[in-house]
């Protein structure tokens, strides 16, 4: 709540830095548009677009000032005004002359390229990355098979009891392909792995009913039909595209790689301390379940490691 305020504050001060400078603005906009529909009667339709007014702009303090030295100058002449005529005023009006007439040099600064503060990833930010991907790759490794036709099922639910949703969809199938290619680069497939699980979900893929060049939106993994009602998401087929694209490139950059690569031995390393983790948890709640009077967990209790 006291970072909104903060902000809430800043966006008033900025509005009020540049009150002067909007006004500016208006009433020239207002006084053009009445000189030409009154007077002139020309150049009724003339304007020109943000695109093109900012390709004209120049980003530098002098480019600012000549661009919004009215505010500057109303400014400094309302303090001289006040000078003479009403000294007594003139304190209180100083803080919004003062912010009218830097605003040029407010806008400058506003203006200049945010450069975000780059993050050192460490060892410990990489090795919780890798195991989060290994739990990840996990899903697909474990319930994409012959049963589902090698497509994607969409979510696996746990509670209140194990279920498969033997159902898919063109983004589903978009992460399954680029998820198996990023297996094989952490080091968790192999080569040819990747081939045979890439080539059997584009050989299913093939075999889908199509709506004009579209995959419908969702399927029957079991059964390979669209399922009711039969739509299209073109969301989802830019999403197909755009993985189709990047699938295509990474398998392009297989060929400039040795048949043997070192990332086996970073999956290899992932998966023997994703199971060490778990046999640790198991340990101690098997060390809980004894003081608890329980006895030892039965195989029934212990879950799934990862493969």
């Amino acid at each position: 709540m006291l970072a909104d305020a903060g902000v809430n504050l800043l966006h008033a001060l900025v509005t009020l830095t540049f009150l002067a400078h909007r006004a500016y603005l208006m009433v020239d906009a207002v006084g053009l548009t009445l000189w030409r529909m009154l007077v002139t009667h020309r150049h009724l339709l003339e304007w020109v677009t943000a695109s093109d007014a900012q390709r004209t702009l120049g980003n530098a303090p002098l480019d600012y000032l000549k661009r919004m030295w009215q505010a500057t100058a109303f400014s400094i002449a309302v303090a001289l005004a006040l000078a003479v005529w009403k000294p007594e005023a003139a304190l209180l009006a100083a803080p919004f002359l003062i912010a009218w007439a830097l605003s040029p040099a407010v806008a400058y600064l506003l203006s200049k390229p945010y450069v975000p503060e780059m993050y050192t990833v460490t060892e410990e930010d990489r090795l919780y990355l890798r195991r989060t991907a290994r739990k990840s790759w996990r899903y697909f490794k474990e319930f994409v098979g012959r049963r589902d036709r090698w497509l994607a099922p969409d979510n696996f639910q746990e509670d209140p009891k194990g279920a498969l949703a033997h159902r898919t969809s063109p983004t589903n199938l978009s992460l399954l392909l680029l998820s198996t290619l990023s297996a094989h680069d952490l080091g968790y497939i192999t080569l040819s792995d990747l081939v045979a699980r890439i080539d059997r979900t584009l050989l299913s893929m093939e075999k889908l009913e199509l709506y004009n060049g579209h995959f419908y939106n969702w399927y029957d993994t079991l059964t390979g039909k669209p399922l009711p009602p039969n739509y299209i998401s073109t969301v989802d087929s830019g999403n197909l595209a755009g993985h189709l694209l990047a699938l295509k490139n990474g398998c392009a950059e297989l060929l400039h790689t040795p048949l043997f690569s070192p990332a086996i031995l970073k999956g290899l390393r992932d998966l023997t301390e994703l199971i060490g983790n778990e046999l640790e948890m198991l340990r101690k709640e098997g060390s809980a379940r004894g003081r608890g009077g329980g006895g030892a967990g039965t195989p029934a209790d212990v879950r799934l490691i990862p493969e």
